[in-house]
């Protein structure tokens, strides 16, 4: 039998076979698929031609197959049924079963007061899902949604295109980590003036682009003399530690990190709106059940207890730093 090439030829063909076979009848055949009946024997004549046999004898009312039928018969069964199981998973999504890598972008400050909890969770219902969490670009995140190169983004910025859909996952304000008796800060607050005088490290954006830090405080017309750019906020922490430099960041990721230094955690001098993080993805992944299983459990994850830190106290210094 002459090779067959897949990409020139017509599955459909095989959907009416497996049909024939089982019922032993074009007429069955044809309304089980609901096709006339000169639709079906059209099929087989192309079937046979394709594979130079017949593929069914008559004998009397029925169809007898023949033995290259018989030898295809139960392989060409086990395959439609693999096929139409590949089809239908996409209309749902087990996580118990499922087994894919999530593609995540978010930086460093989200990762840490909302991966964990997700992970927990994820290990625990999901024992075959992997998860990379990436940084990206802001400039290239319609591109990376669009291609599947990231299943979602995760930051402060909002995007617009009409391709991606998004939602808010939290909100957070800004504070101040100066070290333990710091000489500008008095009371466990800090002036405006006195945080203008000061040097600040600040933690530098990929490609060194702004990050929403830096944003938010432009536009809040809040100036300050930047002196030193770090890549990690755990080297800015450190610093910190070690000199009269301030650093300003997000209160859930400052909660966090602060847990190993103990730095004063202070309110900025003026007030602001609060920082909003919003979840994008592509539109086309809307009602992909992997995809939405992901959004929905990762909006879940930004809610919870920043490293067990302490509802109550974390929401003390929330309306602290809220004025």
């Amino acid at each position: 039998m002459k090779p067959i090439h897949l990409d020139r030829f017509d599955l459909n063909l095989l959907v009416v076979l497996n049909r024939v076979y089982v019922e032993r009848s074009v007429t069955r055949a044809a309304a089980s698929l609901n096709l006339t009946q000169s639709a079906v024997s059209h099929a087989l004549r192309r079937l046979r031609e394709s594979v130079r046999d017949r593929l069914f004898e008559r004998h009397g009312t029925a169809l007898v197959p023949t033995p290259l039928m018989k030898s295809l018969a139960q392989p060409l069964n086990d395959s439609l049924r693999s096929l139409e199981q590949v089809v239908n998973s996409g209309n749902q999504f087990e996580p118990s079963a499922a087994a894919r890598c999530f593609v995540v972008g978010m930086d460093e400050r989200l990762e840490l007061f909302a991966l964990p909890s997700f992970i927990e969770r994820m290990m625990k219902i999901a024992p075959n899902l992997d998860l990379a969490s990436v940084h990206f670009d802001p400039r290239e995140v319609a591109a990376l949604l669009a291609n599947g190169a990231m299943d979602v983004v995760v930051g402060a910025e909002t995007f617009d295109n009409p391709s991606l859909k998004r939602m808010k996952v939290a909100q957070d304000h800004l504070v101040v980590a100066a070290r333990a008796g710091h000489p500008l800060v008095t009371r466990q607050r800090i002036s405006l003036r006195n945080y203008q005088a000061a040097e600040h490290i600040a933690v530098s954006g990929p490609s060194r682009q702004p990050t929403e830090d830096d944003l938010v405080l432009s536009r809040s017309g809040l100036a300050r003399r930047i002196r030193i750019r770090v890549r990690r906020y755990v080297a800015a922490m450190d610093i910190v530690a070690r000199t009269d430099m301030l650093l300003t960041l997000p209160l859930k990721y400052a909660q966090v990190i602060n847990l190993g230094y103990g730095h004063d955690l202070l309110p900025l001098p003026i007030k602001m709106a609060p920082m909003e993080f919003f979840l994008h993805w592509h539109t086309s992944t809307t009602r992909d059940p992997a995809g939405r299983w992901l959004r929905d459990e990762l909006a879940r994850s930004f809610q919870s207890d920043p490293a067990g830190i302490g509802t109550a106290s974390f929401d003390a210094m929330r309306k602290v730093v809220a004025g």
